[in-house]
């Protein structure tokens, strides 16, 4: 299954628009900003740039006072290079307009264009969390998704919460969409890695697993 993964990513890395999001906030949800940037670092390796990816964040936790280094661990001894997050206000509207492509970097696509979506975070059956203040719900999602499948030509959809599959109803018969979730209904998602002078866990299991096959490869 993971090189089936790796397949579809590699097939979307070649194409046109990423974009990655992180639907939590403060220092304790470290691992999510790991979890985009670890995504990040393979659409730049394979020839991705700036202007083609859009990062969904509400914060850039390297900023935090906790945080007593100005990069992101995803191990005790790894780390990625440092990037500007601009800080995103993390609203049910403002996460619609993007996948409604209301958004200067991706407003222009069409039926030649590819798209790449990570969203990860917090969620539970049939929503996803957005800061713990909003539930962004599947009906939402699904019409969301499936207006950008019909705008461009393919879609690959990474949902990586607690219960991640669960927003995918409805959506299977889409010819061009392309689903994979870190979880199954009523499971976990799970973290991994810790650092002992940085406190929170600092990477979700998949993306590091994901990583760990980008680097074999």
């Amino acid at each position: 299954m993971k090189y089936k993964i790796f397949f579809l990513i590699k097939y979307v890395l070649t194409k046109n628009i990423a974009i990655l999001i992180n639907g939590s906030r403060y220092f304790h949800n470290y691992r999510h900003t790991s979890n985009i940037l670890a995504f990040y670092s393979a659409l730049k390796q394979n020839g991705y740039e700036d202007t083609e990816i859009l990062i969904v964040s509400y914060e850039d936790i390297t900023k935090d006072p906790r945080n007593i280094y100005d990069k992101i661990y995803f191990n005790p001894k790894k780390h990625f290079e440092k990037i500007d997050i601009i800080p995103f206000n993390l609203t049910i509207n403002n996460i619609l307009n993007v996948l409604y492509c209301k958004n200067s970097k991706i407003y222009d696509l069409d039926e030649t264009s590819n798209v790449f979506i990570y969203m990860c975070g917090h969620g539970g059956e049939g929503y996803i969390k957005l800061c713990n203040r909003e539930y962004l719900l599947y009906p939402d999602i699904k019409k969301a998704i499936m207006y950008i499948c019909k705008r461009v030509g393919k879609v690959l959809f990474i949902n990586d919460t607690c219960q991640a599959e669960s927003i995918f109803d409805g959506l299977y018969q889409i010819d061009n969409l392309y689903l994979v979730a870190s979880s199954e209904r009523n499971e976990p998602s799970i973290s991994t890695q810790n650092c002992s002078n940085i406190g929170p866990s600092l990477i979700d299991n998949f993306p590091y697993k994901f990583l760990e096959i980008i680097d074999n490869c």
